[in-house]
């Protein structure tokens, strides 16, 4: 990394990205004790420190136990224990080794508890979205246009936590790619049927792949979210993934359901909540054949055929 981009990094999360000034987040601290240089050197450490863990252990929270459960909703809650938690732990260690600048800090220290910036990045950081406003994700989008009128190859994009899909959807239409030929994937690790609705209201078609990490439920949530898709009449627009990146998935590597086990084991889950067996082969066949299948016309144009 040159010294030009550190740089670059730097000012911005100073005067760009900075929570305080450009969110307005954290203001009553920030404030209360902005007027003694020593009170607010100690009381940034322990800003940074509780946010920097907070947001690592709130993620880890959401990711393996929250989502893999079925309990985003109570996030919130969860992040606010855990950031009281970290603040007890700050408390303590100051009262321990440094009593002044315990004293100095006073009722702000409990307060960072209900430090909205704490909480802020936290929740951030989990519905964090791709945006269309990226000067980067715009030309790549644009190049993807581009590649895709020229070949007609068919277009698959992604979901960070399921989040970011209508702004995708957005920007495919601002660039004229027939919405029928591009699929949504990782869209059902944000589970709310109106979302969905609204998605898949569009034309696009949607890759749900949190099958193999809902294995172990009995009533997985893409299997719930799938049926209210298929009841609503989009059954022509749903194919299914693994998101199977992990090598504790794979048989091969030791790990298990195994990437088969998206047919051998999926397909029973979505029987046993009133699937038929006509509806998994135009989800698990004919969607994919459909969606996937190359414009031979553009594709020989393209080669000079």
């Amino acid at each position: 990394m040159s010294w030009t981009v550190f740089a670059t990094a730097i000012i911005s999360a100073m005067l760009i990205n900075n929570v305080i000034l450009m969110q307005f987040l954290g203001i009553c601290p920030f404030l209360g004790v902005s007027k003694k240089t020593s009170s607010a050197i100690g009381m940034s450490a322990a800003v940074m420190f509780v946010m920097v863990i907070a947001s690592m252990v709130t993620y880890t929270i959401y990711d393996l136990i929250l989502y893999r459960y079925g309990i985003p909703y109570i996030s919130t809650i969860a992040f606010i224990l855990v950031i009281a938690s970290l603040v007890q732990l700050v408390e303590m260690i100051l009262k321990k080794f440094s009593k002044s600048l315990y004293k100095s800090l006073g009722i702000y220290l409990p307060l960072i508890t209900t430090n909205c910036a704490i909480l802020g990045v936290s929740e951030a950081n989990i519905t964090n979205v791709w945006s269309s406003t990226t000067p980067f994700f715009n030309g790549l989008f644009e190049a993807t246009a581009i590649a895709h009128h020229i070949t007609g190859a068919p277009i698959l994009s992604h979901c960070e936590h399921g989040k970011g899909a209508i702004e995708q959807i957005e920007l495919f239409l601002e660039l004229n790619i027939p919405i029928h030929k591009v699929t949504m994937s990782h869209t059902d690790k944000e589970a709310d049927f109106g979302y969905h609705r609204q998605i898949l209201s569009s034309g696009i078609n949607v890759e749900y792949d949190q099958s193999l990490r809902q294995c172990d439920l009995a009533v997985p949530p893409s299997a719930l979210l799938m049926k209210a898709m298929v009841d609503e009449g989009f059954i022509n627009q749903i194919m299914l993934g693994t998101d199977g990146a992990r090598r504790s998935l794979w048989s091969s590597l030791g790990g298990s359901p195994g990437l088969a086990w998206l047919y051998s084991g999926w397909s029973k889950k979505l029987l046993e909540i009133g699937f038929t067996q006509a509806q998994l082969d135009t989800i698990f066949i004919d969607n994919p054949a459909k969606a996937l299948t190359l414009d031979m016309h553009k594709s020989a144009a393209s080669r000079g055929q």
